[in-house]
């Protein structure tokens, strides 16, 4: 659960994903754009998303591998290094 009123880029999302754990979040800076995991509004919309992950296991498991799938083609130190030395060589 990541409940913050301010993030650009939650790192502990992107952790989260690469370990396959699904992740509830309030809609901050990227996260909306990261699969693996449920946006939320409120206190009550974050319970509700936890019951749901508690009760729906092929949610869980869709989620897992949906946010891992994507942290591991996506965001990986070695490409993001590249992209950094690309952009430092123009």
């Amino acid at each position: 659960m990541f409940g913050s009123k301010g993030e650009k880029f939650p790192v502990v999302i992107v952790e989260s994903m690469a370990v396959g754990v699904p992740f509830i979040s309030t809609d901050v800076g990227v996260v909306r754009y990261f699969p693996g995991g449920l946006i939320v509004n409120s206190v009550e919309e974050m319970a509700g998303a936890i019951g749901n992950f508690m009760r729906d296991d092929n949610l869980y498991h869709n989620k897992s591998a949906e946010g891992r799938t994507y942290a591991r083609q996506r965001m990986q130190i070695a490409d993001k290094v590249d992209a950094l030395e690309a952009i430092w060589k123009e």
